[in-house]
């Protein structure tokens, strides 16, 4: 009977995580529910293997939220060392119920600064757009053929406000700073009302130079360019983080810091992460799907409100 409760407990613990982002910081308290009545059921059942199954599906909770993985895991092998030395010390066997108590601390923790976290920083982005200018690439811009919204719009619609999207598929930063400059900032954004001019300019870009193994320093100087060259226009700007690889991410902090150097407003990589983790919100592992522009426009539109 234990054997089919702990198969199950795995399933049902390995669904949330992989189903349903919003549900992934329930799927370590399933697991210590689960623990606790199978160790009820046998008390020679050895208490600490449910520890560190508990304390290392926070670190996957951790890892879909936007941490980095490596430090939620090293953070998950700190715990569970402390585990095993304490109780160790303490009685030289393995750990009691304690051990799962002290997990679940630990995972509650690490649950709760994920999901309280900020979205981001910088400065104010002022009262709410009635103008939207979104630049990108195929993240914003969307694939061809595709009969869905994009996340621009339905950002508009939140705001009542009139969208411009000028982003296009396989830019690298420099290229859309070519394009900006050459063709996009000289013309007239929109043909219908020419006085038209945003009053905010979101900026998701940067996926494909990291695709391309740009280094580190390149990309920096690429995004401060961007940066530099919008600000002359004197409007807003929300710079939009991008993950970089799931095990390492060497491009963690670049858009926070040109945000911070050049006055900016920034939302950080959590929410593309957590989209980049679940298939049920790409087409292919990247490009959203109708809902995985939802998703990501609701993270906009809440952190244009402050959120």
């Amino acid at each position: 009977m234990t054997l089919v409760l702990k198969i199950a407990l795995v399933v049902a613990s390995l669904a949330l995580l992989l189903a349903s982002p919003e549900l992934a910081a329930t799927a370590p308290l399933l697991t210590l529910a689960g623990a606790l009545v199978i160790w009820w059921m046998d008390q020679e059942e050895p208490p600490r293997l449910y520890a560190w199954g508990v304390v290392l599906m926070g670190a996957a909770v951790a890892g879909m939220k936007g941490a980095p993985f490596i430090l939620s895991t090293a953070l998950a092998g700190g715990i569970l060392f402390g585990l095993e030395w304490i109780t160790r010390r303490q009685r030289r066997e393995d750990p009691s119920g304690a051990a799962l108590l002290i997990a679940l601390v630990c995972t509650a923790g690490i649950a709760f600064g994920l999901f309280h976290q900020g979205s981001g920083g910088g400065s104010g982005l002022g009262q709410e757009p009635r103008r939207i200018l979104a630049i990108g690439d195929s993240l914003t811009s969307g694939l061809p053929g595709e009969g869905y919204r994009r996340w621009p719009d339905l950002v508009g619609d939140s705001f009542g406000a009139s969208v411009v999207n000028l982003s296009y598929p396989g830019d690298t930063v420099s290229e859309s700073i070519d394009r900006w400059q050459s063709q996009l900032a000289p013309r007239r954004w929109n043909a219908t009302d020419p006085t038209w001019q945003p009053d905010l300019v979101v900026l998701v870009i940067g996926g494909n130079d990291i695709r391309g193994r740009v280094s580190r320093s390149q990309l920096r100087a690429d995004v401060a360019r961007y940066a530099a060259t919008l600000k002359e226009q004197n409007v807003p700007v929300l710079l939009v983080s991008v993950p970089g690889g799931l095990v390492t991410d060497e491009y963690s902090g670049v858009w926070r810091e040109v945000a911070e150097e050049y006055g900016l407003a920034w939302m950080n990589e959590s929410i593309l992460r957590t989209i980049f983790t679940t298939p049920s919100l790409t087409s292919d592992g990247i490009h959203f799907n109708a809902e995985g522009h939802r998703r990501f426009a609701e993270a906009v539109t809440k952190r244009i409100r402050g959120g």
